[in-house]
């Protein structure tokens, strides 16, 4: 037996749903654009009168899984407390804008064991400051260790087919050029040696102005040039905080260049050892010479109590890595707890009036 349905007691004519068609993908492309041209000085959850409001990216938008070498291949699982490489923590991170507008985060990524297969990735981000999943990408840089253990990284530079970026491995400073857009590493430099300066064992925490030019000490003041020292000495900041160390890339901030820098102080002891509580600061630099010529009277970003173990470090720890110009404002990149990438917009005006000159 064969049956018809029934028609349907209304039937749009053809021609309405094509022309309907047409017009959602006309709001759409509008949207789009939109979007596209958007450029918000603030969004969602940054900083208003709370000194507690940021943005944390989300992990869902970033790098899920580091590959591990094949040596963990047969007992991965048993290794890594069955976690296999998966993505435990994202953070460090330095957001810059390239030449086509486009804005990127550069960002380490972690997994259980913690320190063993560091790896640093890179993502577009998208107006509103949100990931574009599908443009994560994990980049090559070499260390001395098999492409792992790469850290921290820092933008230095970007033109319109190259950025310049600097990172180290735990121990040493390394800097490298990419391609832009593919990011595939042309050169690169492990830095063991400047003239007139003993390295220390640890050295990571370098700001540099352009690939061969880079404050190595902030207070007291040392810039390098090339292979070596190109200025000491300069004004005492006199921070509270504990020893000031590297930071944020340069911005502009009024007649001076800005920059968001870090230090720390031992709060307390735990089975592992200190637990250190970590600062943020502006401090002013002169722009032709680089020397100090003020500091944030009190910390613009403070590390928050949290919970000790289950991540890299112990450590309640902020770690600014990028800032990018807005204009009046600029957005301020860093990591948070060791954990997360998050992310700061502070007027310039207000950093500036919270300068205290020398």
């Amino acid at each position: 037996m064969v049956t018809s349905r029934r028609k349907p007691v209304f039937q749009p004519p053809e021609d309405l749903l094509k022309r309907r068609i047409a017009d959602l993908e006309t709001e759409v492309d509008d949207l789009k654009k939109r979007l596209a041209d958007a450029t918000p000085v603030r969004w969602t959850g940054l900083r208003g009168s709370s000194a507690l409001e940021r943005v944390i990216i989300s992990f869902d938008g970033l790098v899920k899984t580091i590959p591990l070498p094949k040596a963990f291949e047969r007992d991965k699982e048993w290794l890594t407390n069955g976690r296999c490489g998966a993505v435990d923590a994202a953070f460090n991170p330095s957001i810059f804008r390239a030449a086509d507008g486009k804005v990127w985060m550069l960002y380490r990524i972690e997994c259980i064991p913690f320190f063993r297969f560091s790896r640093v990735a890179i993502v577009q981000l998208n107006s509103l400051f949100s990931p574009v999943p599908s443009t994560n990408r994990i980049l090559d840089l070499p260390t001395d260790y098999d492409l792992y253990n790469a850290e921290d990284p820092r933008i230095i530079q970007a033109d319109q087919h190259s950025i310049e970026i600097a990172y180290n491995n735990g121990l040493r400073q390394f800097t490298a050029s990419l391609t832009y857009p593919g990011f595939e590493v042309t050169a690169h430099k492990r830095w063991d040696s400047i003239a007139g300066i003993h390295l220390s064992e640890k050295e990571k925490n370098w700001t540099f102005v352009s690939p061969d030019r880079f404050i190595y000490s902030i207070d007291p003041l040392v810039v390098v040039s090339g292979q070596s020292v190109e200025r000491t000495g300069g004004k005492s900041l006199q921070w509270k905080r504990g020893q000031l160390r590297g930071g944020s890339n340069l911005f502009p901030l009024g007649d001076h260049l800005g920059q968001v820098v870090h230090s720390s102080v031992e709060i307390a002891k735990s089975k592992d050892g200190p637990v250190r509580q970590y600062f943020a600061a502006v401090v002013a630099h002169n722009p032709t010479t680089l020397e100090p010529e003020g500091i944030s009277e009190h910390p613009i970003l403070t590390g928050e109590p949290c919970d000790v173990y289950n991540r890299p470090s112990q450590h309640h720890v902020v770690f600014p890595c990028g800032a990018m110009d807005l204009g009046s404002e600029v957005v301020v990149s860093y990591g948070l707890n060791d954990m997360n990438c998050a992310l700061d917009v502070f007027s310039k005006q207000q950093l500036t009036q919270g300068i205290r000159w020398l």
